[in-house]
């Protein structure tokens, strides 16, 4: 580092221009600097950077701010930000040289919010202290997992105890929504509320910090709910987003903090928005922890990291999601990458509750009274928000079945595999209650129909599993028996192939096995040390004890997390099909593949993808593609260097950090393997995890149709048995 220089440089366009080469996919960033880095609060933005002969290499911007002590004194302070260094600078304490010029160039209180876990332990060595937490708390609307009925639950059990005392408060209080933030002397009134008890730290949220952080901000996405008493006046002002899962994003409070208050403002949001999944309030004000309790949110036992390097390390913080600049990263992010986001919650409701809008050809009325319609291509590119509201409603797949999957995959393969649109909207009156997402082709002379996602007996594409129609959880039988009827009312020589999908949900129709596949998932919610106990010898072995040996064995054993860019992507899936070409002579992902799974991670949903190295004395040696939907991390595909250490089974001993790390990981409730065999034996069941069946099954419009392939298919199968018998027995003569 003798060429390197570290020091504080005032943040300019200039800079950022030059900053930028650093940021190769997140160009989101670059849309905020203009706003983040602004002068304000008559102070100057400044920057750490580190120089290699003039050129940047590394980055830690702040943002200017205020603070407000036990006694109310207002003392300057920054938020750090925008810590980045250049890739090929890593691991040579550029990081820690960076740190140390920030606690050398700043003598007031130093702040990070959201640290990651290699970064963490950094600061603690540096002297950062960690007074605080960003608690998370919860309050689930639609629960899935086991865990969380009983969560929700609880939540509807302290909500009815609170019914009459709700009752009361929606009459004690006045709520109302608001487009705009209200005038500086409320927000004045307010925030003397808010610090009349005065017994914590916390950023100073006045009338000229919201202004820039909510109003300012590049992403109008943020809202303001007043609450006030036809008595009191003004009670207190909650700021908060619609997020791209139709969650609410609860990111700011100020005002007086009383439970009934709370009550107010939670019966509004689900009065006004019934589609919501969740509301998230994540705070570490200690004044509201009672009225988020009783109110039925549960405090999730991890939160986002919090240290300072400040002489207030032994007091109380007050901590908020909006507080530094994880929660605008996060809304930068999805405007970036959903440009169908609506600025207008109600709109977003809207087009829930009236699809009616959707151009969709009527081509079928069922028994049951549902209307099928087919919609265009175009409509389907439109309707993300939609889709993925009813796959909050259904048992439908949240990740196989999602619209960003099904969108990559037709993108992908639609017109490759010259695949003719078919996705059904199932209305009932003027509510989607269903959707079906099917493509068109003909083969022989049937007329075929599969869901995207899949193309079975027809071409190599990922493997999409957990399929299944999209159909609102409590009309779902009904629905399949419509299914039913349209099948059947189609032309005699249709046929619907659903593959990989759980159960056979339309027995009494005509309809063909084809094949059964197993796979397997962990619950990863016991103790990690009676998982590992519940293993074979062999198993525990080979995927956690070797370990030791490969630590005593060689100098360095890495197990890293892929910080995700454009560049890293391609070196990853690179590596992935390098380590199948060695075992299996063929690459896991063709061209299209590779393409579309760059596509997802790419996307929206491209935050939930955990790419992972094992790498030993700096070598790659095995990688592995995961992505962790709500509670559950799927696996989606793994790779190794077979030929190694005949000791070491890498790909097996990669799998086990992963596990180990499902385990730790509070917001996980299971591992699935998926569907797949290993080369010599089913090596998934050995992890000991729930079996998974997955079925293909055709099913028929015609019975007779259904009979004479069978017929073909029986004979088909005699013809390759006698063929082979044939071989075997008369070959060698």
């Amino acid at each position: 580092m003798s060429d390197i220089t570290v020091s504080t440089e005032k943040v300019t366009d200039e800079l950022l221009a030059e900053v930028a080469d650093l940021y190769v996919v997140e160009q989101y960033k670059k849309s905020l600097w203009a706003w983040q880095f602004s002068h304000r609060f008559e102070r100057d933005v400044l920057a750490i950077v580190a120089r290699d002969n003039g050129r940047v290499v590394g980055f830690n911007g702040t943002m200017p701010i205020k603070i407000v002590d036990e006694h109310d004194q207002k003392i300057d302070a920054i938020w750090s930000c925008d810590f980045i260094v250049a890739p090929d600078y890593r691991g040579k304490g550029l990081g820690k040289a960076i740190k140390d010029e920030m606690a050398k160039a700043f003598t007031m209180p130093v702040m990070s919010l959201g640290i990651s876990d290699s970064a963490f332990p950094l600061l603690l060595k540096k002297g950062w202290r960690a007074p605080v937490r960003l608690n998370v708390w919860d309050l689930l609307m639609h629960p899935k997992t086991v865990k969380q009925v009983i969560l929700f639950a609880w939540s509807s059990l302290c909500r009815a105890g609170l019914f009459i005392a709700i009752n009361r408060a929606q009459n004690k209080f006045l709520v109302e929504e608001l487009s705009y933030l209200p005038s500086r002397q409320v927000i004045d009134y307010l925030w003397v509320l808010h610090r009349q008890d005065k017994n914590t730290v916390e950023v100073l949220r006045d009338y000229d910090y919201l202004i820039w952080r909510y109003v300012d901000c590049p992403f109008q996405c943020y809202q303001f709910l007043h609450v006030g008493s036809n008595l009191d006046g003004s009670k207190a002002i909650i700021i908060f987003r619609i997020s791209t899962g139709n969650n609410i994003e609860v990111v700011d409070f100020i005002g007086y903090a009383d439970a009934a208050l709370v009550s107010s403002a939670v019966t509004f949001w689900l009065k006004k928005y019934p589609n919501t999944t969740a509301i998230h309030w994540n705070t570490s004000l200690s004044k509201l922890h009672t009225g988020l309790l009783v109110n039925g949110f549960v405090k999730k036992s991890y939160g986002s990291r919090f240290a300072t390097l400040s002489a207030y390390v032994q007091n109380n913080w007050g901590l908020v999601a909006g507080d530094s600049d994880g929660d605008f990263l996060r809304l930068a992010k999805e405007q970036s990458y959903f440009s169908a986001i609506k600025d207008s919650s109600e709109e977003i409701n809207k087009a829930f509750i009236a699809p009616s809008k959707l151009d969709g050809e009527l081509v079928f009325h069922s028994p049951e009274g549902f209307d099928y319609k087919r919609i265009s291509e175009e409509a389907f590119y439109s309707m993300e928000l939609l889709w993925d509201e009813l796959i909050a409603k259904s048992d439908a797949n949240p990740l196989f079945m999602s619209w960003q999957w099904i969108a990559s995959w037709w993108r992908q393969w639609g017109n490759a595999l010259s695949l003719k649109f078919h996705v059904l909207l199932v209305f009932e009156q003027e509510i989607i209650v269903g959707i079906i997402p099917f493509y068109q082709y003909k083969k022989r002379f049937l007329n075929k129909y599969q869901m995207i996602g899949n193309a079975w007996g027809l071409s190599p594409t990922v493997r999409s599993e957990y399929t299944s129609p999209i159909f609102l959880r409590n009309k779902a039988g009904v629905l399949y028996k419509s299914l039913h009827a349209y099948i059947k009312a189609q032309a005699f020589n249709s046929s619907f192939i659903f593959s990989d999908t759980l159960k056979n949900a339309m027995p009494t129709l005509s309809c063909w096995e084809h094949r059964m596949d197993v796979g397997y998932k962990i619950s990863v919610n016991d103790d990690f040390n009676d998982y590992l106990l519940s293993l074979g010898r062999m198993t525990r072995l080979k995927a956690f004890n070797r370990r030791i040996y490969l630590i005593e064995h060689y100098p360095s054993v890495e197990f890293q997390w892929l910080i995700i860019t454009r560049e890293s992507l391609d070196d990853f899936f690179n590596n992935l099909n390098s380590f199948h070409l060695l075992r299996w002579g063929k690459p896991c992902f063709d061209r299209f593949a590779v393409n579309f799974h760059k596509s997802f991670i790419l996307g929206p949903m491209g935050p939930n993808a955990l790419l992972s190295y094992l790498r030993v004395d700096g070598k790659i040696v095995s990688a592995s593609y995961n992505i962790k939907i709500q509670d559950v991390i799927y696996n989606i595909q793994s790779g190794y260097l077979e030929l190694f250490d005949k000791k070491v089974s890498l790909g097996t001993l990669h799998m086990g950090w992963l596990i180990e790390a499902a385990f730790k990981n509070q917001s996980v409730n299971a591992f699935d393997f998926l569907a797949g065999f290993g080369r010599v034996e089913d090596y998934k069941k050995h992890y000991r995890g729930d079996a998974i069946h997955f079925y293909t099954f055709q099913y028929f419009s015609s019975s007779t149709v259904r009979a004479l392939f069978g017929a073909q298919f029986f004979f088909k199968k005699l013809t390759k048995k006698t063929a082979k018998y044939i071989k075997q027995t008369w070959g060698g003569r």
